[in-house]
């Protein structure tokens, strides 16, 4: 996410938490909370603004959350997408390793013999 737009959406997000918690934090303590959420979720993916960030936010914490509690509630917005982003790593590299293998075992295509003698099934091979 652009760095504009990322600090737009943090402060957008401070502001309606700010607004919606028991202990609001008064303009400057704000500032800089919301200067400290730049660095801190910079990193983060942007998908985790997807959704309802600022109503999911304004659900779970009644007094103003830390950096370090801000950052957690955004990581787990991602952690399903970061999840199936690793099965299908996990999916690809295992589809890699069973072409490899076959490349390896000598089998070809539909019909062709392998080098243990068996036939090779048309509707077995991927390739």
């Amino acid at each position: 996410m652009p760095e504009a737009a990322l600090r737009t959406r943090l402060r957008d997000l401070a502001e309606i938490v700010n607004a919606g918690v028991a202990n609001p934090l008064p303009g400057a303590a704000l500032d800089v909370r919301c200067a400290a959420l730049w660095v801190a979720c910079a990193p983060l993916p942007a998908l985790v603004w997807e959704g309802a960030v600022e109503r999911d936010a304004l659900r779970l914490f009644r007094f103003f959350p830390s950096v370090a509690e801000l950052v957690a509630f955004l990581q787990g917005r991602s952690a399903p997408a970061r999840c199936l982003a690793t099965r299908l790593e996990l999916l690809l590299a295992d589809v890699d390793r069973r072409a490899r293998q076959r490349r390896t075992s000598g089998h070809g295509h539909a019909g062709s013999t392998g080098n243990d003698g068996s036939r090779c099934r048309a509707d077995l091979c991927l390739q």
